[in-house]
């Protein structure tokens, strides 16, 4: 799992923005697809989308990926 962290707590990216297709002389709309922080957090394991996030114009700016360290990974703090 890859976790992104933003500057504004409710940003929300368009990946693919709705749309209307006609299918038999009737609008249909289609939904699109958005990456939503919530409370500053993005968490997601999508291929694609963490593509999409690490190639954004704010990534870097105003998005940033967190590291995430595995459990045999992380350090002890030190014992007094």
């Amino acid at each position: 799992m890859v976790k992104f962290v933003s500057k504004s707590s409710n940003q929300v990216l368009c990946m693919v923005p709705n749309r209307v297709q006609i299918v038999d002389g009737m609008a249909v709309p289609i939904p699109g697809k958005r990456v939503t922080f919530e409370n500053g957090e993005y968490n997601t394991t999508d291929k694609k989308e963490i593509e999409f996030l690490r190639s954004h114009r704010l990534f870097g700016v105003a998005i940033a990926e967190v590291e995430q360290l595995k459990p045999a990974e992380q350090k002890e703090p030190p014992k007094k």
